[in-house]
Order: C-alpha cells, then sequence, then structure tokens
C-alpha cells in the first residue's frame, strides 16, 4: 500500500510534464496571432513578391511577400535580409490594402523588382544557412512568418546566391542594434 501514495505522484508528475510539452509545442509553433494570420494565408493566391535590385551590393534590404486574404486584404510578411552576414535580421507580418502597401514601399524611398516565389523562398534558406554557418540564428519571428509561402518549392528556382562581402562575411551594425547583439555577432565571428 505505500507504493500506491507515490505511484500516484509519479503519474501527476507525467501528466503535469506532458501538459506543459503541449503548451511549449503550441507557443513554439506560433500560436501568436502574427504566425496563425500567416498560416491561415498560406492558402490565397500569391499577389506580390519583391526584394531591391541592389540586396547583394547593399547587402542590406526587405523582401516583401504578400498573398490575397478571402476579404481582398494583403497579407504581407517583410524579411528584413542582411546577405553579407546575419540572414534575417527582423520579420513583421501586416495586413493592408494593395494602395496601401504601394504607399508603404513608396515612403521607403527604395525600388522593388519582382522576383520568382520560389527563389525568394530559396533565396530565405540560403540566407539563413549562410548566417547559420557562422553561427547566427534568423529573426525570432522567421519560422513562423515563413510559413506565408505555403507549397512554394524552392528547389523550382535554377538561381545561386552568394553572401557576403567579397566571399567573407561583413557585420555592420545598424542604429538600433543594442550592445549586447553586436558583441553576441562579433564573438560569433571571432572578432575581439
Amino acid at each position: 500500500m505505500a507504493s500506491d501514495p507515490k505511484r500516484r505522484q509519479k503519474k501527476l508528475a507525467r501528466k503535469k510534464s506532458k501538459r506543459k510539452a503541449r503548451v511549449a509545442a503550441v507557443r513554439k509553433a506560433g500560436s501568436n496571432s502574427q504566425s496563425m494570420l500567416v498560416a491561415a494565408a498560406a492558402r490565397g493566391p500569391v499577389e506580390r513578391c519583391q526584394i531591391p535590385p541592389d540586396l547583394f551590393d547593399a547587402g542590406m534590404g526587405s523582401l516583401f511577400f504578400s498573398r490575397r486574404s478571402a476579404d481582398g486584404t494583403l497579407i504581407t510578411v517583410a524579411f528584413l535580409l542582411d546577405t553579407f552576414c546575419l540572414g534575417v535580421k527582423d520579420s513583421f507580418a501586416l495586413t493592408v490594402s494593395a494602395t496601401e502597401l504601394d504607399q508603404r514601399l513608396a515612403d521607403q524611398g527604395q525600388t522593388y523588382v519582382d522576383i520568382a516565389p520560389a527563389c525568394a523562398r530559396k533565396l530565405l534558406h540560403a540566407v539563413v544557412a549562410y548566417a547559420d554557418g557562422l553561427g547566427l540564428r534568423p529573426h525570432k519571428d522567421y519560422a513562423g512568418l515563413e510559413r506565408i509561402f505555403g507549397d512554394i518549392d524552392p528547389a523550382e528556382c535554377d538561381i545561386e546566391f552568394e553572401f557576403g562581402r567579397d566571399g567573407q562575411p561583413l557585420f555592420i551594425s545598424g542604429p538600433h542594434d543594442d550592445p549586447a547583439m553586436i558583441r553576441r555577432v562579433e564573438r560569433a565571428l571571432g572578432s575581439p
């Protein structure tokens, strides 16, 4: 009879552990509203897929990918790419009309060119792999937001992308990079 309370405690501990694991899995899968919105939009028609024409010369620029939702708005995900070093530096989603998106892009004073969705997805995967090889992780929301590509196959793109500057990683800190992030990147790159 003495083992009954112990078994019961072990059973309760297993249940608690499983419950914690389920909650963690839901959080990791991106239960936030942006990720859920993007997951639902991944079945809509592709409306826009653009990058700056000088992305690889400048080393920094945004990839915009939009799908039309059932209500006619555009679910747009922007990935701030650092092709010299960091990979996906930032990412976010927004819901806008086509006119609003055009205005936002015009306000940036940057021109954009179309890129095939398969090539955009291949670019994202490649820039993340490049940064990962340097020991740098993509933006925390990247995995959830990348799902907007749905079933688009990056293997359909035959373009090969090259990263870094002159074959070497180059870190250029931005005005919003905090000192801890800069130190982390410098350590990953082996800088003092």
